[in-house]
C-alpha cells in the first residue's frame, strides 16, 4: 500500500511540475472583463490641495476591461475618508512578463470634476486557474512610494472573457 502511495505521490508531482501545468501569461491570456475591489490608505490632499494631508482609509469597487492586446478601460466608485467618487480609467495600458507580472499604467478621470489624477504605475500577479482556462486572478499594489501615494491592494477577479 505505501509503495502504491509513492507512485501516486510522484506521478502528481510530476504534472504538477510538467511544462503544461506551468502558467501561461501573456497580453492575451489576462483579455476580459474584472471585478476588482481595493481596501486600504489614500492621501485626500492629492485629490484637493484643500483637504487635509494625511492617509484616510479607502475602499474601492469598480470593472476593469482588458483587449488582450495591452490596452484597458473601466471604472471604479470609491469612498475615500467619506468622500464618494465615481472615477474612470484613463489611457489604460499593461504589459505581461512571462513569470505573470502585470505592469498597469493609467490616470484616473473624476466624474462630475473634470478632474485627471496620474499617471499611476500598478505591479500586479495574475494567477490562472488550471481547471478550465477560464479563471484568472489579480492581486497587486502601486509601485513607488513617498507621500501621496495610496497604499491599496487590489484583488482583480475575471468574470468575463466579453470585453464590449
Amino acid at each position: 500500500m505505501k509503495r502504491i502511495l509513492a507512485v501516486v505521490m510522484l506521478a502528481a508531482c510530476v504534472l504538477v511540475l510538467s511544462p503544461s501545468a506551468v502558467a501561461q501569461c501573456s497580453t492575451e491570456s489576462l483579455r476580459g472583463a474584472y471585478a476588482l475591489v481595493c481596501n486600504g490608505w489614500t492621501d485626500l490632499s492629492t485629490l484637493d490641495p484643500t483637504l487635509p494631508k494625511g492617509y484616510a482609509p479607502a475602499s474601492h469597487v469598480g470593472v476593469l476591461k482588458l483587449d488582450g492586446a495591452g490596452k484597458g478601460s473601466g471604472w471604479h466608485a470609491s469612498n475615500m475618508g467619506g468622500l464618494s467618487l465615481t472615477m474612470d480609467f484613463v489611457n489604460l495600458t499593461y504589459t505581461v512578463k512571462d513569470d505573470c507580472m502585470v505592469q498597469a499604467t493609467y490616470s484616473m478621470k473624476i466624474r462630475g470634476l473634470g478632474l485627471t489624477l496620474g499617471p499611476v504605475t500598478r505591479i500586479l500577479v495574475a494567477i490562472p486557474a488550471f481547471l478550465n482556462g477560464f479563471d484568472m486572478e489579480m492581486r497587486g499594489v502601486n509601485a513607488g512610494a513617498g507621500p501621496g501615494q495610496d497604499v491599496t491592494p487590489c484583488v482583480l477577479k475575471r468574470f468575463s472573457l466579453n470585453t464590449n
